[in-house]
């Protein structure tokens, strides 16, 4: 689902007089890009590509103002073998590469133009999360694993390995938007840390920039688009920013827990940075705020009226046009 355009929301949250809003209409106009039925898609990426739990990688094209499917990748393998498309993300400075990360660890970066595979990287057992630095020359994966691998793409071989750096799996693991060494994971041990690619690491001696807290296990983290915060999501609503300088709690965002230990939440900064947006797979709003002050500004039902208060939801920003998309998919 996407915002009316790059403006729209900054423009109407600037008119917002305080936070006392309760559900409203959505202030974004939506397209459908992925039609009931097909492929199943599990998360969105800009331009866009959605992976799927049917082992392939779908690709929308703007033709005429509406998106239409124009590509179907796969990894060979069927929906018989349970092989889905778990992580996913395009290349900067090739805007028509990207790689694919699938349940059963095939990493592969596809070119688009060929309809081929460009490229094999090392099996990492279950990734669910892989994503290229700023220069496209790292890419960090992890997944159901305490670890983390950089791969270097120039050689497809793993460069670093960062073993054991938690007590229990690696939901997300992220490189900052300006600096090729400095990456953070969260993990479900309540934990998310920031580490430094350039120092020296080995089991035992783990040595993270600093490590963070969460009264749950995290499901999600992001920098903010100028680096300068880092924003934690946890089970059951629980998001908190962080300077990303030194690690310093700034706002903890008063969100209304709903007593459901597996209310999984994810909160994304817009392409602005100027609001969190949020929203939980046991609930059907998305909730809006400012990301300087943590103030509430809105709150928005998708589903009004629907039986089933259940939704993914997952945010996606081009780098290209400043836009931003919010992919919401009903449980």
């Amino acid at each position: 689902k996407r915002l009316n355009s790059p403006l729209s929301l900054t423009s109407r949250m600037a008119s917002f007089p305080s936070s006392r809003f309760q559900l409203s209409q959505p202030p974004w106009k939506t397209q459908v890009v992925c039609p009931p039925g097909v492929g199943r898609p599990r998360q969105f990426e800009y331009d866009p590509v959605m992976p799927t739990l049917e082992g392939e990688a779908l690709v929308a094209t703007k033709t005429n103002g509406a998106p239409k499917l124009t590509h179907r990748f796969s990894t060979g393998l069927t929906a018989d073998n349970r092989d889905a498309i778990f992580g996913l993300c395009w290349f900067r400075k090739h805007p028509g590469w990207f790689i694919s990360g699938s349940s059963q660890g095939i990493l592969a970066c596809w070119d688009l133009a060929s309809e081929t595979v460009a490229a094999h990287y090392p099996v990492f057992d279950k990734p669910t999360s892989v994503q290229l630095d700023c220069v496209d020359k790292t890419l960090i994966v992890g997944g159901y694993s305490p670890s983390v691998s950089l791969i270097d793409l120039e050689t497809g071989t793993v460069s670093q390995e960062f073993t054991n750096i938690h007590s229990d799996h690696i939901n997300i693991s992220r490189f900052t938007n300006h600096s090729p060494y400095l990456f953070a994971t969260s993990s479900f041990d309540q934990t998310a840390k920031l580490w430094d690619a350039r120092v020296p690491f080995s089991e035992g001696n783990q040595r993270p920039l600093y490590t963070l807290k969460s009264d749950q296990g995290h499901v999600m983290l992001c920098f903010s688009p100028d680096d300068l915060h880092l924003l934690t999501s946890a089970v059951e609503n629980d998001v908190r920013q962080f300077t990303a300088l030194d690690g310093r709690l700034e706002h903890h965002f008063q969100i209304p827990a709903t007593g459901l230990d597996d209310n999984f939440t994810r909160a994304y900064y817009s392409s602005s940075g100027r609001f969190v947006l949020s929203g939980s797979s046991e609930e059907t709003c998305i909730r809006v705020h400012c990301a300087h002050t943590a103030e509430h500004l809105q709150s928005a039902d998708l589903y009004p009226g629907k039986r089933r208060q259940a939704i993914s939801v997952r945010a996606r920003f081009c780098r290209r046009h400043g836009g931003s998309c919010l992919q919401i998919q009903r449980g």
